[in-house]
């Protein structure tokens, strides 16, 4: 599983790096959207995890900047926000702009493992 994780909280991305190392997942992090966008178009991963708070943009812009991507490889990934702003119009924001899964903060790794999986359409491996 080849995965790009965006979000402004380095306790978040502590916790994905080290679940995802154990499970062998191959995991890309940074903290911006910027950066993120051109990670997601370098190495056109599986799935991609974004907050909505980040350095120098927002969560919604790297949405709307996948989704009207000229190259289906990037406007067509997946993509879970995972965010503490969990107020049913936060969730429904992302989702009208492309999101496929919204998941509230604090969340279990197990889920979102599952989530993810299925969103990338990974049979389990257990």
């Amino acid at each position: 599983m080849r995965l790009v994780c965006v979000d402004k909280d380095e306790l978040t991305l502590g916790i994905l790096e080290a679940r995802f190392s154990h499970i062998s997942w191959r995991a890309r992090f940074c903290r911006s959207a910027e950066d993120a966008l051109v990670m997601v178009r370098q190495s056109s991963p599986d799935v991609l995890i974004t907050g909505i708070q980040l350095e120098a943009s927002n969560g919604y812009n790297l949405i709307s900047a996948i989704r009207a991507d000229s190259n289906p490889r990037v406007a067509f990934i997946p993509i879970v926000i995972l965010s503490y702003m969990s107020r049913n119009d936060y969730i429904m924001r992302g989702l009208r702009l492309g999101a496929d899964d919204f998941i509230a903060k604090p969340f279990d790794l197990i889920n979102l493992e599952n989530d993810i999986r299925q969103l990338a359409e990974v049979p389990d491996a257990t």
